[in-house]
């Protein structure tokens, strides 16, 4: 039997609920379920809303790991996530529980899946490339890794402005790229790793009744307590910087509302395209995973 069962899957897919839900159906049958967070973003202090974070209500029916672990305005690498994720997995389990990791973070969740060892950082390389990223555009810095290091470049797009940084500080430090994130290295523990699978338009659907629903929920008065307050990770999740355009006078509601949902479905596209490379992931429907889960992993 598995020691790790994993949950993952594109934003607005329902793996919070899924999960919940086999976390219930494994506890009635004398299991000890134990959840572990594997969204980045849910990671940070305050953010709720944006994130579609479990509230403190639905965290409190089973035991919740690595929510709000560090404040917004601190970085949360993934090298400190999976150290970090991994030591929370290893002690459940030497309890004789069972750890579910659930969420749709890409790198978050392979760092801790697979055997995957970082290439190296500097501190002060990363401040001077995103110096000039914001001087001269990503645009202008990905045109430099396409001379540089076209395999690297070749993977990303404009949008992908955090990559395009890490790409150009591995070739200063190593003289290559993202030739990492290529390899399918070994698990790290034995597990079952389920994905969920939505109809491409019911998804869209899903994702914009979600938007809606964070802004009548507060989206806007969370936008203006952590503005300014956020780290250049945190900074990045979907739906603050359309907010603070909206509260600035720059865009309405409206355009506001469809810029987020647009942002999250080209986010939700991208995840897909991830996973896909992935061929240990068995893909589920949301509707009939719980089910098929507890079947196919004996449990």
């Amino acid at each position: 039997m598995a020691e790790l069962i994993v949950i993952l899957g594109p934003t607005a897919s329902g793996k919070s609920s899924v999960s919940l839900e086999l976390a219930r159906r494994l506890s009635a049958k004398g299991w000890s379920p134990e959840l572990i967070n594997a969204d980045s973003m849910q990671l940070y202090q305050g953010m709720d809303i944006a994130t579609a974070k479990l509230t403190p209500k639905d965290r409190a029916e089973f035991p919740h790991h690595m929510f709000d672990v560090s404040p917004p305005e601190m970085e949360m690498t993934v090298v400190q996530y999976q150290e970090k994720a991994r030591s929370v997995i290893e002690e459940i389990i030497s309890r004789g529980h069972l750890p579910i990791l659930v969420g749709g973070s890409m790198l978050y969740l392979q760092s801790v899946i697979y055997q995957m060892e970082f290439a190296p950082t500097d501190e002060q390389i990363r401040k001077d490339l995103e110096a000039e990223l914001d001087e001269l555009g990503a645009g202008a810095l990905l045109a430099r890794l396409r001379q540089l290091d076209p395999d690297s470049a070749e993977r990303l797009e404009v949008g992908d402005e955090r990559r395009i940084v890490r790409a150009l500080e591995l070739y200063r430090l190593r003289g290559r790229g993202l030739d990492e994130f290529n390899k399918q290295p070994p698990l790290w523990r034995s597990c079952k790793i389920f994905g969920l699978e939505v109809d491409r338009e019911k998804l869209r659907q899903r994702i914009n009744s979600r938007v809606e629903d964070m802004w009548d929920q507060g989206l806007v008065e969370e936008t203006k307590r952590l503005r300014g307050k956020l780290s250049t990770t945190a900074a990045a999740a979907i739906g603050y910087q359309q907010v603070e355009m909206f509260i600035d006078g720059v865009i309405t509601k409206q355009q506001a509302i469809e810029q987020i949902q647009i942002s999250t479905a080209r986010y939700a596209k991208k995840q897909m395209t991830w996973f896909r490379r992935d061929k240990n992931i068995h893909w589920l429907q949301p509707e009939t995973a719980v089910e098929q889960i507890i079947s196919e992993a004996r449990l």
